[in-house]
């Protein structure tokens, strides 16, 4: 299971091991625990879940996961979350929480963004059906 605030991607299986399936979301190639999806087999289609903190503006070099355009800035406190609209999402939207520091906290709705993973494990499970 998974508690707390998600953004949920598509991606696909790469490949799979023992415990672990490897899975490519835009460019980034992620690790997921086999538990939330154990007959998942190379080439399948699944929902990547990925804690909103665990996703950053890329920078230069960086394997870009999800890109959109960000439509609101909501600041929390120290962080803000930034929605943003993509293609990318069966919802067609994911939440980045990002510092207040960072620079992508600065971002306006309208302007583009390309979005990076920095999670060492993400969730992976069977295409949910949306709409």
């Amino acid at each position: 299971s998974f508690i707390g605030d998600v953004a949920i991607v598509r991606g696909t299986v790469r490949g799979v091991n023992d415990d672990e399936i490897c899975v490519k979301v835009g460019e980034a190639q992620l690790m997921g625990s086999l538990a939330g999806f154990p007959e998942a087999i190379p080439g399948e289609a699944v929902d990547v879940f990925i804690r909103p903190e665990d996703l950053r503006s890329a920078e230069d070099g960086d394997a870009v996961a999800i890109r959109g355009v960000v439509t609101a800035r909501i600041f929390q406190g120290g962080y803000a979350d930034i929605a943003v609209t993509t293609p990318d999402a069966p919802s067609e939207r994911v939440i980045m929480r990002c510092p207040v520091w960072e620079k992508a906290a600065e971002l306006s709705p309208g302007t583009p963004i390309s979005i990076s993973v920095n999670a060492a494990e993400v969730a992976i499970f069977p295409p949910m059906p949306f709409g």
